[in-house]
């Protein structure tokens, strides 16, 4: 079954698939359902996020007494693999996260959690 809200797939019994119910909860259903048109630009809060979840991902991997340069150097690596994932997934060169779209940067930002939970489940 296909989602309305992104287009993907989706259980027989669900509104809307997964990413699309998170999204909802934070912004409503409505906008869900009505998403911003394809080629529109990720916003600022979008980019600050991305450069966020990249930096903690840094710390993340890094132990408590990583130099700041370090944790510099490993955000940016995050960066590089967030963006080397979005042009595979999107069929695409990306170099930069001012090439993607509002939808495509929310995309880019639940892989950026979920690799948080992963680093975070095997640091604990």
């Amino acid at each position: 079954m296909t989602c309305p809200g992104c287009g993907g797939s989706k259980s027989k019994r669900a509104l809307l698939c997964a990413a699309c119910r998170r999204r909802a909860i934070s912004v409503g259903v409505q906008e869900v359902l009505t998403p911003a048109p394809p080629d529109e630009p990720r916003s600022p809060s979008q980019n600050l996020a991305f450069h966020g979840k990249c930096a903690t991902l840094a710390k993340l991997e890094l132990s408590d007494d990583a130099t700041h340069v370090a944790v510099n150097q490993r955000a940016m690596e995050r960066k590089h693999d967030a963006l080397a994932w979005a042009a595979k997934r999107f069929g695409r060169s990306i170099e930069s996260s001012r090439q993607l779209s509002r939808d495509e940067m929310s995309e880019v930002l639940e892989w950026l959690d979920e690799r948080q939970l992963q680093v975070a489940s095997t640091v604990e």
